[in-house]
């Protein structure tokens, strides 16, 4: 909190007696605990969708310091939040409460990921594109994408993940026609190699 004006922690928002990030989040902000009846629902809503028992452990995971921001998490029972806190009259800062498993934060970075980019003074908000294409090596479709963007202005990234190779493309919002059209091009050149679009499960 002296250094850095956002502080992110992960992990510790479970149902069980060893997961009180929420209680140390509370104390470092002197903040009381208040109980957050959307989370609860959603949690009871999940569990019975499941089969599964409604355990009264689950509501301590439906309590968050007064004032907090909640985030929900699709992809679990804890939900994430984040909280204002102040260090005299000039520095101000957040601090942003995730769950632990990767594919849960993973699941609340979907919204809070482009919430946040929109807090930085100057930045531009982008989409990002991703396909996934086997049968080509990576160098070899690096080669086939930057010659269907070129003059695009498009960002490109990849990612090797076998058996596949994942194509990145980051584009500014909102879209121009030129992005769009390269986009386009792009799609049309992988198409022999195209397998997936986005994270859908490739199984």
């Amino acid at each position: 909190a002296e250094r850095s004006r956002w502080i992110f922690v992960t992990g510790g928002l479970g149902p069980t007696t060893d997961d009180f990030t929420r209680d140390v989040v509370a104390q470092f902000l002197d903040a009381e605990m208040e109980f957050h009846q959307p989370s609860w629902a959603r949690i009871e809503d999940r569990m019975t969708r499941a089969g599964l028992p409604v355990a009264q452990s689950n509501r301590s995971q439906c309590f968050y310091p007064r004032g907090a921001r909640v985030w929900d998490n699709h992809a679990g029972t804890a939900n994430g939040f984040e909280c204002a806190w102040r260090a005299g009259e000039e520095r101000t800062g957040t601090v942003f409460v995730l769950p632990g498993p990767p594919r849960e934060i993973a699941a609340i970075w979907e919204r809070l990921g482009p919430d946040l980019a929109g807090r930085v003074p100057g930045h531009s908000p982008t989409s990002l594109f991703k396909w996934q294409c086997l049968g080509m090596s990576e160098s070899a479709l690096g080669e086939v994408v930057e010659a269907a963007l070129t003059g695009s202005g498009l960002k490109t990234g990849y990612r090797a993940h076998r058996p596949y190779i994942e194509v990145k493309v980051w584009a500014p919002e909102p879209l121009s026609d030129d992005a769009r059209a390269g986009i386009a091009r792009l799609e049309a050149a992988i198409q022999p190699w195209l397998m997936g679009r986005g994270d859908e499960d490739l199984a």
